[in-house]
């Protein structure tokens, strides 16, 4: 699967702003593990600045659960929206994690899998810039991720093309549910699989 995130020039845009109509959209519908039936419309769109590239999830779930606050929570336990990322997949085959919670509070980890990762504890949550906005129809979040953030992490300068997944979660919501858009195979609900991410083309 491939998602193509254009460059429309601006960094950190906001929520409201109507640029995002030139977004592609991607659907977080792949529900592989679902048990229950509840299956919340989620989508995701990305856009690319001189500066970063900002993400903007949404979901129609509702209710919304939003109890954490605290950076690097166990954001995944609440009503979530998700984006993992390896921006540097030729040279390395470590990846990011960017959990949001409806709360706005966001957790950053950093590795080449499940075990083998850790939660970035040593940058300025507020460089991403993050919101959240919840009403009677769902709720979204918008993250912004800098490039020289993630160039920090690898250590080189980074190309155009990344691998990774958009997800949908709430393991602690009043009905649990695991949505994505590349699909992802594995026997329970595992986000951390980067064999089965899809491919993010900046333009």
């Amino acid at each position: 699967m491939i998602y193509t995130i254009k460059n429309v020039g601006k960094n950190n845009i906001d929520i409201s702003d109507g640029v995002w109509g030139e977004a592609q959209v991607a659907k977080m519908d792949n529900y592989v593990w679902d048990e229950t039936g509840f299956k919340p419309q989620n989508f995701a769109m990305a856009l690319a600045g001189n500066e970063g590239i900002t993400v903007l999830l949404s979901s129609d779930e509702h209710p919304v659960t939003a109890t954490k606050t605290e950076f690097n929570s166990e954001v995944c336990e609440d009503s979530c929206l998700e984006v993992f990322m390896n921006a540097n997949p030729e040279h390395d085959n470590r990846y990011f994690n960017f959990e949001i919670s409806a709360s706005g509070a966001l957790l950053v980890g950093f590795g080449s899998g499940r075990y083998d990762r850790n939660n970035i504890f040593d940058v300025d949550p507020e460089i991403f810039h993050v919101e959240t906005n919840v009403d009677d129809d769902g709720w979204c979040a918008k993250i912004f991720i800098p490039y020289e953030f993630l160039e920090s992490r690898y250590g080189m300068k980074i190309g155009r093309q990344f691998k990774g997944n958009f997800y949908k979660c709430g393991d602690n919501t009043p009905i649990p549910h695991f949505g994505t858009w590349a699909p992802v195979v594995a026997p329970e609900p595992d986000y951390h699989r980067p064999e089965c991410f899809g491919t993010f083309v900046i333009e």
